[in-house]
């Protein structure tokens, strides 16, 4: 050990009951991102708990929220105005089409693409 961490396992493998004042965080409490993302995980924690019927993610939501406001808006395009891959964003898109909430139509200007928009109930939703 460094006499930065402490390790939490004990010699069996399994993990040993540490409170919180047996970790030393080092530098983590002075790094922004590191907020940052403890405050992400808590609200999408706290998001998951109000929605946890509909079984949504915090990211379909926000794609959700995306079409609805561009509604003709192509999965590419979707893909990358969020910065993900376009075969992530067709699992994305297939989840919220299973849930009734989105529905692909054939775009009107190029017939290789759908066009996204949301389905009635999914307007309904948002």
């Amino acid at each position: 050990m460094d006499g930065k961490t402490i390790s939490t396992h004990l010699e069996n493998g399994t993990q040993a009951d540490s409170g919180p004042g047996e970790i030393n965080f080092d530098i983590l409490p002075t790094l922004i991102g590191y907020h940052l993302r403890r405050a992400q995980i808590t609200d999408f924690n706290g998001f998951l708990k109000s929605t946890s019927k509909l079984q949504i993610t915090p990211g379909q939501f926000g794609v959700a929220l995306i079409i609805s406001a561009n509604p003709g808006l192509t999965q590419s395009a979707l893909a990358r105005a969020v910065g993900i891959e376009r075969s992530t964003m067709v699992a994305v898109i297939d989840a919220l089409e299973s849930r009734g909430l989105v529905e692909r139509r054939p775009s009107p200007v190029d017939r290789r693409s759908y066009a996204l928009v949301l389905s009635d109930q999914g307007v309904e939703w948002i």
